[in-house]
C-alpha cells in the first residue's frame, strides 16, 4: 500500500530535506508535500534564526511549543487528504511519541537517515547556517526509532537514496 506520510528522521545536517526533495521528484507525477519542522522555524524573525541557527542559543524559541505547532500543522495537512514527506529532528522521546501519535492514523513509511560525524561536521560547516555543534550534538542524541528502512547518506547522493526509498515503498505493496 503506499504511504500517506512517508517520516524522515535524522541529525541536523544529515540530508532530510535534499532527500525530502528528491522523493518528491522520483514520486510525480503524484504530488506529495514537502513539510518540516524548518517549515515552521522558518516563520520566526531572522535575528532568532541566526541566534538558534549562528550561536547554537535557542533561549528565546519555545521548543514544545514549535514541535506542537508543526506537529498540529501537519495533522491538518494529513487530515485534509494530502500526501507528505515530513522531515525533522527528533530530540526527546516526547516528540517522537506526540509525532508517532500522528502519524499512526496514517498508511506511513518511517526512514532513519544516518550519516558519520565527520561528514555532518563537514556539512554544516559548509551549509554555514548552523554549527556543527548542532549537527554532531543530534548525531550523539538520536533515540532508538524504529524505522521501516535506515539509509546513509555519508557518501551517496540524494537522488539514489530516493530511488532505494521509492523502490522499497512500492515493493511493499
Amino acid at each position: 500500500m503506499t504511504p500517506s506520510v512517508i517520516v524522515i528522521y535524522g541529525a541536523s545536517s544529515s540530508g532530510k530535506t535534499c532527500l525530502a526533495k528528491a522523493i518528491q521528484e522520483e514520486l510525480l507525477p503524484s504530488i506529495w508535500l514537502r513539510f518540516s519542522l524548518d517549515t515552521i522555524f522558518e516563520c520566526y524573525p531572522q535575528p532568532v534564526i541566526d541566534r538558534c541557527n549562528l550561536h547554537n542559543d535557542w533561549s528565546a524559541v519555545n521548543e514544545d511549543s514549535l514541535y506542537d505547532g508543526t506537529f498540529r500543522s501537519l495533522s491538518a495537512l494529513l487530515d485534509s487528504g494530502n500526501l507528505v514527506i515530513f522531515d525533522a529532528v527528533m530530540t526527546s522521546e516526547k516528540q517522537f511519541h506526540k509525532l508517532q501519535s500522528i502519524v499512526s492514523k496514517f498508511s506511513t513509511t518511517s526512514i532513519m537517515l544516518v550519516c558519520s560525524r565527520d561528514e555532518l561536521e563537514r556539512r554544516a560547516t559548509e551549509r554555514a547556517d548552523r554549527t556543527a555543534q548542532e549537527a554532531t550534538q543530534t548525531h550523539i542524541n538520536h533515540l532508538s526509532i524504529d524505522c521501516d528502512l535506515t539509509i546513509d547518506s555519508s557518501s551517496e547522493s540524494a537522488s539514489s537514496l530516493a530511488k532505494r526509498v521509492v523502490l522499497h515503498i512500492t515493493q511493499k505493496k
